[in-house]
Order: C-alpha cells, then structure tokens, then sequence
C-alpha cells in the first residue's frame, strides 16, 4: 500500500541531514593530500559523500539503497521506503529534468515505469511535446527497459518514485511527487525534523539511540539542537560548495 504525500514515514526525514552537513573541510583535504591544483571534481565529490551517507543512513535504518549506473560518467543512489523509492537531486536539477522532460534521465525514465497511476493529477494540462509521448509507443519501451537495468534486481520491489530535493537559496529539503511523465504533482517541506516523531519508532531521544553514525558533528547538532536544521552557520562556506 503506497504512503500518501499527507502521511510520509517517519524514517524519510532521516534523510533530510544529508544535504546538512558541510563537506567543504573533507573535500579540501582530498585535494590537499593528492596536491591537486585544480578542483573540477568539486560536485561530484560532494555528492559522493551525500550518496555516502544515504547508503548509511539506510543501512543503519534496515533499508534498501540501490544503486544506479548512468554510465562512466554517473552513478547515483536512492533509498527504498514502503516500496516507494526515494532519489537524491538538487532542486535546480529536478526542474530542469522536469520542466525540459529529459527523456532518458534516470528520473524520466523510472517515472514512466512506475507513476501511471499518478497519471491526470499533475498541475495544469499536459503540454504538446507530452501529448504527442503518449503514443510514442517506442519511446515508452526505451524507457521501461532502462529502467529495468538500473534498478535490476529491485525493480519489482518499487511501486512509485519520489525525488528528494535540495534548494540551496533557501536551504529547504522537500519531497516531490510527479507523475509518469514527471509533471509536477506536489511537495512537502522536511526542511525541520520533529524528533517527537521518532519515539513511533522506539528512539525517542535517547542519545544511545542514535539516528545515524555519521559524523561527529552531526551527531553533536542532533543531540544538542533535538532537530535537523539546513541552515549552516556561515553563509559562505555553504555557497561556495
């Protein structure tokens, strides 16, 4: 039974903390011990250590994190929560896949596999390009059977796909919904995690619980603050990753 957008489970604002925590120091120190003088690595390094912490935070939580293989040049990660999967994507990103309806983005293509039933609920009408892809019977097949080999083993465990997205200008980590030709459908805000939800699953706040084994000072900022919070304490360090 799929989970609505009004009752997400608790375990997925878990995952809120991944796009928290500050990076910059460890990312420094690759670059410092390995002498490199240029950083063109910068982005995908930092979301090395998000997917990182995802696959953490999942195992640490008794759940699956597949991993997707887009080629030499991308491999992604995503969670699997009440046969829902979960991916990871800046919000810029989401809205460009979305909104220029990347045909053979991993996104696209699982959405088209997976979201039919949220077909007629998106906001605003379908527009001409998407019209004429619904009877492009060869499109649809190319990405069904790309979406297969990505998730390979998992593919029949995922009734549905939901993107996880970070918005840098405001700090904010919502979870979307779209349907199979990913039109925007909803949103809801986990920027702020409510650690009242988590006696539901038996860790209160006993600090010999803990949510997650990462970092220390994430671990500090949890059992300090009692919440996720996406706002860094210096501005500028975050702008700069």
């Amino acid at each position: 039974m799929r989970c609505s957008m009004e009752n997400l489970p608790t375990k997925i604002f878990k995952f809120a903390q991944v796009f928290s925590t500050n990076r910059k120091k460890d990312i420094e120190k690759i670059y410092s011990d390995n002498e490199f003088e240029t950083k063109n690595s910068r982005h995908s390094l930092n979301w090395d250590f998000i997917y990182r912490d995802i696959a953490i935070i999942a195992q640490s939580n008794g759940l699956v994190s597949p991993v997707m293989h887009m080629g030499a040049l991308w491999t992604a990660r995503g969670v699997i929560i009440e046969e829902i999967l979960y991916v990871f994507m800046m919000q810029n990103r989401f809205e460009d896949v979305t909104e220029n309806y990347e045909k053979h983005h991993y996104l696209t293509c699982i959405a088209r596999s997976k979201n039919s039933h949220l077909n007629g609920k998106e906001k605003g009408t379908l527009s001409i390009e998407l019209f004429n892809d619904l009877d492009n019977d060869e499109l649809s097949e190319s990405q069904i059977a790309q979406s297969k080999k990505l998730l390979g083993e998992f593919y029949n465990l995922i009734d549905e796909i939901r993107v996880i997205t970070f918005d840098k200008k405001t700090q904010e980590v919502s979870v979307n919904q779209v349907n199979a030709f990913c039109e925007f459908i909803d949103a809801v805000n986990i920027t702020e995690f409510d650690f009242t939800k988590l006696e539901e699953d038996g860790r209160g706040n006993n600090p010999e619980k803990p949510l997650v084994a990462l970092k220390s000072d994430v671990q500090k900022q949890l059992e300090s603050q009692k919440h996720v919070s996406l706002y860094v304490e210096k501005k500028e360090e975050n702008a700069k990753l």
